[in-house]
C-alpha cells in the first residue's frame, strides 16, 4: 500500500513505512480552504489546514509517498490517518509520478 501526503504528511507521517519517495500527482492543486476547530482555530475563528481540490489536468501537487509493506503496519496507518485526518478525510487512487517522471504508482 502507498500514502500519499500533500500538507504535514509530508514531514510528518506518524507511521511506520518501508520506503518514502519525492513526487507528484496531476490533476489537483493545494489550498488552504478547510477550516479546522480540532487542532487549529476555534469554534468562532477555525484555523485553516491544507487540501486539495480538482484542477486542470496539467496542474500538479508536489507531496511524499509512502509505501506500507506490513498488513499489520497498514492497518495501524490507517487507523492512525482515519483519527488525524477525520475533519477532511476522503481516500481517492491517484498516480503518483516520481521527480524523474519515468516511474508511476
Amino acid at each position: 500500500m502507498w500514502v500519499f501526503g500533500y500538507g504535514s504528511l509530508v514531514w510528518k507521517a506518524g507511521f511506520n513505512f518501508d520506503e518514502r519517495l519525492v513526487g507528484f500527482i496531476k490533476g489537483y492543486r493545494r489550498v488552504f480552504y478547510q477550516g479546522s476547530t480540532d487542532h487549529r482555530g476555534t469554534p468562532e475563528f477555525p484555523g485553516r489546514t491544507v487540501t486539495l481540490e480538482p484542477a486542470d489536468p496539467h496542474e500538479v501537487c508536489w507531496g511524499a509517498a509512502y509505501k506500507i509493506t506490513k498488513k499489520e503496519e497498514q492497518e495501524i496507518a490507517l487507523t492512525h490517518l482515519e483519527v488525524r485526518e477525520k475533519q477532511y478525510d476522503k481516500k481517492a487512487y491517484v498516480d503518483f509520478f516520481t521527480v524523474s517522471y519515468h516511474e508511476i504508482f
